[in-house]
């Protein structure tokens, strides 16, 4: 799913041992949340979720939307949660054995950490684009900063907070041009593990891009 943010998305997945009160208490909870927002002056925009799975529920705001639209359920003894509908149905076809395991991907297999036994969690990140991401997500702190402006309550002193966001967000902008220049990532994988009853061990991995030949000639005849 391409957003601003560059398009990650992730999932998370807890074991329950109560389907049916795990259900009935992210009900509870996302009506208090709602409930406590608009007494906020705030709207949370809540509705079924695109899952192949009953019961799931996307839950966004109209400041968040193009970024993330999370989504939270319970499916047989997990509770998801989801930065998308489409990264829970990926997560649900994989399970079904309807569509292929990152484990068989070609370059996961050259730089990521594949889980083998009982592990607690594990991932992998392409940040071959992590620079152009945040130079997308700087960009647009004008937006955001122009919203909240418009949000800010009248009685508290509204152009002087006004001016200093965006005195703010003009500074932060600057960046974008300069973070665009962290080209030399790759991916990153980590894998979490039991090592005993009290201990928790985590192996994790950074890999970078490898120069190419005109840059390897350049550097050397510097």
């Amino acid at each position: 799913v391409v957003t601003p943010m560059g398009g990650a998305d992730s999932v998370t997945m807890i074991r329950v041992k109560n389907p049916q009160l795990a259900r009935e208490k992210i009900d509870a909870a996302i009506e208090f949340v709602s409930g406590y927002a608009q007494g906020q002056g705030q709207t949370l925009m809540i509705g079924p979720a695109d899952v192949k799975a009953e019961g799931f529920r996307q839950i966004t705001h109209p400041m968040l939307m193009m970024m993330m639209r999370p989504v939270i359920g319970v499916k047989d003894e997990w509770l998801m949660i989801g930065t998308s509908s489409a990264a829970v149905n990926k997560c649900l076809d994989v399970a079904a054995g309807k569509a292929a395991s990152i484990v068989t991907n070609e370059r996961f297999k050259k730089e990521g950490l594949a889980p083998k036994g009982a592990v607690l969690a594990a991932s992998y990140k392409d940040t071959s684009k992590f620079g152009q991401e945040l130079g997308k997500v700087v960009g647009m702190v004008g937006m955001m900063s122009g919203i909240a402006t418009g949000m800010i309550p009248a009685d508290l002193g509204t152009d002087k907070v006004k001016k200093l966001i965006q005195k703010a967000a003009a500074m932060i902008m600057k960046l974008g041009p300069v973070l665009q220049k962290i080209d030399f990532f790759s991916s990153e994988s980590s894998v979490t593990t039991y090592d005993g009853d009290m201990t928790i061990r985590v192996k994790k991995v950074v890999m970078y891009k490898a120069p190419s030949e005109e840059e390897v000639k350049t550097a050397r005849a510097k």
